[in-house]
């Protein structure tokens, strides 16, 4: 187990190496400049010599491979610099972003959970019956419609045209359910489907007809056999699943005025602060590194059968 953390671990800084230097790359390649956006986002009449004041403040006179030894003798410390724009410090602004994200994010898995269990776990006790036909149904919408056109469908019927909903912000928990169904919707589409396919293949295994012939009722048979053993899929997806919503969250948060990491993430990207997308892009990384380790080991609590031998050794 300790191997297997520690070799999860080393994973994670080679990632995150490779995250910096591709992302750092890039925004160098990027066409525009952040100093001319910071000078005509400050509407002030500079000279050249302002100009170049500011890029040697910046670094930006130096070489590329002082300006990113430089920031990563800084994340070595946890320091990912300060955002062009604002002269906050990154770690601090996305510290502030990171709860409004996670709050989303956990509401988006709710609706997840409340939309896919019901239809996968319909699907699969009906199979090509109309419970498992509505649940096809829904899936393919789900895994079709754009977040931003659903989105917007929410938004004009919720908030619009009955009023029932508010559309942006978040001053109340009413204002987490559209953006959470947004979020969430497509997720389930997935998850219902693979909740299906996993327990469809439970119900056919020796061990739960064996159950059947000893008269374990059915309703038994499903939550406390099958459905632990159609888990493993949906676990393994899940890792790769919270990235999403992470990473994803960006045009929702947009289009919500939700103020989290994504919205902060399309400013930065907007006004060239080339800090605040790196510390963005790190952070998403992150979170995908960590709920994969977190999958990895929560395995043996689902299935006692794997022992993470082959990784161990």
């Amino acid at each position: 187990m300790l191997r297997l953390v520690g070799k999860r671990l080393v994973q994670l800084l080679m990632v995150l190496l490779f995250l910096s230097i591709m992302t750092f790359t890039l925004m160098k390649l990027a066409p525009g400049d952040p100093v001319l956006s910071i000078l005509q986002a400050d509407k002030l009449n500079v000279t050249r010599a302002d100009e170049a004041k500011l890029r040697e403040e910046f670094g930006f006179d130096q070489p590329l491979y002082v300006q990113y030894g430089k920031w990563m003798q800084g994340l070595f410390r946890l320091d990912l610099g300060h955002s062009y724009l604002t002269g906050e410090p990154v770690w601090e602004e996305m510290m502030k972003r990171l709860p409004i994200t996670l709050q989303l994010t956990a509401g988006a898995l709710v609706v997840m959970l409340f939309i896919s269990f019901p239809l996968g776990i319909l699907g699969a006790r009906y199979p090509n019956k109309w419970p498992d036909q509505i649940s096809r149904v829904l899936a393919l919408i789900g895994a079709s419609v754009p977040s931003f056109w659903l989105g917007l469908f929410l938004i004009y019927f919720f908030a619009f045209r009955f009023q029932l909903l508010p559309s942006t912000g978040r001053d109340t928990w009413f204002h987490m359910i559209l953006p959470s169904l947004t979020l969430g919707f497509s997720l389930a589409a997935v998850y219902a489907r693979l909740l299906r396919a996993g327990l469809l293949d439970s119900l056919s295994q020796e061990y739960i007809r064996a159950a059947r012939a000893r008269g374990v009722p059915e309703r038994r048979i499903l939550w406390r056999h099958a459905l632990r053993g159609a888990l493993l899929p949906i676990i393994t997806v899940f890792g790769t699943s919270i990235g999403h919503l992470i990473g994803g969250s960006v045009v929702v948060e947009m289009l919500f005025s939700w103020p989290g990491l994504g919205s902060m993430a399309i400013e930065a990207i907007f006004g060239r602060d080339y800090p605040v997308i790196q510390g963005y892009v790190l952070l998403t990384g992150v979170f995908v590194v960590g709920m994969n380790l977190l999958v990895d080991l929560s395995y043996r609590l689902v299935d006692p059968r794997i022992r993470f031998r082959k990784e161990d050794s």
